[in-house]
């Protein structure tokens, strides 16, 4: 049988699906190795890559199934095609279409100066959404990545709460980043560690000078949300509802240290003492804050979902399934970066969990919607965040 050319350029999503099952064949070849774990990890990343190319529309993008704040695409499929960069250079080259398709949509999402996701009826995330272009923008260099990520660096560096938009440095929001950023017509005092570990992470990616101010403001809005009596991290300290563990009225913020806050710490304690100057890092980025948050994370040694919930009853408890997967590849990408250390056996135990809780059609859902983990456009670049960095390690 013969297929013209025109016809497999009218059906993208056909061509992807049949060089998604030859990523399937091909899997063992790229990746080598002889190992129950190892065999096992590399059936897992195949079939979620398959699966999730399959989900990628017509237009390029990701769309969300499940929630209509989703559905647009900006945002989900920034997401998806972050994880996809991860990927090996051999196995990127087997689904070059399906990125550069994703690439193409998510750049047509930005509006002028306001970042991508910031064209549609809504905000898409526009912080979250811009700093994981970045990353992938570097990754995989498309036609113009350095005027891009340029561009997209100086919208990231414009939405920090700083005194340029007008925010004191008493304000707690003040040196953060929210998720939506500085909204245009007005702006939105919020902030949390989460948006501002993308932010910070792609900044540092895209080499903003050590010298710039936004680094010691960063400083000040995570010294904030530390508790200096155990060494773990709360989550925001603007508002008290994002912080899921609780309020126990005895720390220094008055919330509860808890597991996916302080591996978000741990990582902004990374990035920071990258960017720290010998004459400006203060005790912040000194080894102390950085040991105790470790300290913290080791006393706990959780795998399955987030410390920091002994006790909690009713909603409380629910957030605590409701971030596994969120909380299990900020701990993988902290074991990975070396801001914490995870041991072989846990590493193990990890990417066990995760291909445990992999569906039958190769992509991942949180029982919990309480976080939107129930959408497998979110929960599976997660997971497969958590099987890529455990398959790039020799010690399994």
């Amino acid at each position: 049988m013969r297929i013209s050319n025109c016809g497999l350029r009218f059906a993208p999503r056909l061509l992807d699906s049949v060089l998604g099952l030859l990523a399937a064949l091909l899997s063992t070849t790229l990746w080598a190795e002889e190992g129950g774990l190892a065999e096992r990890l590399d059936a897992g990343i195949a079939r979620t890559l398959a699966a999730l190319i399959a989900k990628q529309s017509a237009d390029g993008g990701f769309h969300s199934e499940t929630y209509g704040v989703l559905k647009p695409g900006a945002a989900t499929t920034a997401f998806v095609l972050e994880t996809l960069s991860r990927l090996p250079e051999a196995q990127r080259a087997v689904h070059a279409q399906a990125l550069e398709r994703a690439m193409a949509f998510v750049k047509a999402t930005e509006a002028e100066g306001r970042g991508i996701g910031s064209k549609g009826e809504w905000l898409e995330y526009p912080v979250y959404s811009t700093a994981l272009a970045i990353r992938t923008w570097l990754r995989l260099k498309p036609a113009g990545w350095e005027a891009d990520a340029a561009r997209w660096r100086a919208f990231l560096v414009a939405q920090q709460h700083a005194e340029a938009n007008g925010c004191a440095p008493e304000h707690p929001a003040y040196g953060g980043w929210s998720a939506p950023g500085l909204t245009p017509g007005r702006v939105n005092r919020d902030a949390d560690l989460s948006a501002t570990r993308y932010a910070l992470d792609a900044l540092l990616a895209s080499d903003l000078d050590a010298k710039d101010p936004l680094w010691r403001r960063a400083r000040v809005f995570l010294g904030r949300h530390g508790n200096a009596t155990d060494g773990g991290y709360v989550y925001s300290r603007v508002l008290y509802s994002k912080n899921k563990a609780g309020d126990d009225g005895r720390s220094e913020t008055g919330y509860r240290s808890y597991g996916s806050a302080t591996l978000d710490g741990l990582l902004i304690l990374e990035c920071l003492g990258m960017r720290g100057q010998p004459d400006d890092m203060g005790a912040l980025i000194a080894a102390e804050p950085l040991k105790k948050a470790r300290a913290w994370w080791a006393a706990t040694h959780a795998l399955a979902g987030p410390a920091g919930f002994e006790g909690a009853t009713g909603e409380q408890a629910a957030w605590a399934q409701a971030m596994n997967f969120y909380y299990r590849a900020a701990l993988a990408e902290a074991a990975a970066s070396g801001a914490l250390d995870l041991k072989p056996e846990a590493w193990r135990e990890l990417a066990e969990l995760t291909l445990r809780l992999q569906s039958a059609d190769g992509l991942w859902r949180n029982e919990s919607a309480l976080m939107k983990e129930d959408d497998p456009l979110l929960a599976s670049p997660m997971a497969l965040q958590v099987l890529l960095h455990a398959r790039g390690r020799n010690d399994l």
